[in-house]
């Protein structure tokens, strides 16, 4: 059985024969975060681009999709 890990560990790096890093690894639970934050963030940009449109009802809007 695994065990919760209480301290998220700091992300490893990947690097070249140059010394450059070219990839990270990290905690699995700091991974899904990060996902998190990159689909909130997406979510605020929609959000921000869409602002200045024009709002519908529900039922008008059911009604252009044909839907009930």
């Amino acid at each position: 059985m695994l065990q919760k890990q209480t301290k998220r560990a700091q992300p490893e790096f990947v690097v070249n024969e140059s010394g450059e890093k070219i990839k990270v690894i990290l905690d699995y639970g700091a991974y899904l975060e990060l996902m998190a934050l990159v689909e909130d963030l997406g979510d605020a940009k929609m959000i921000s681009e869409t602002r200045s449109e024009g709002t519908i009802s529900l039922d008008e809007y059911k009604r252009k999709r044909k839907i009930a």
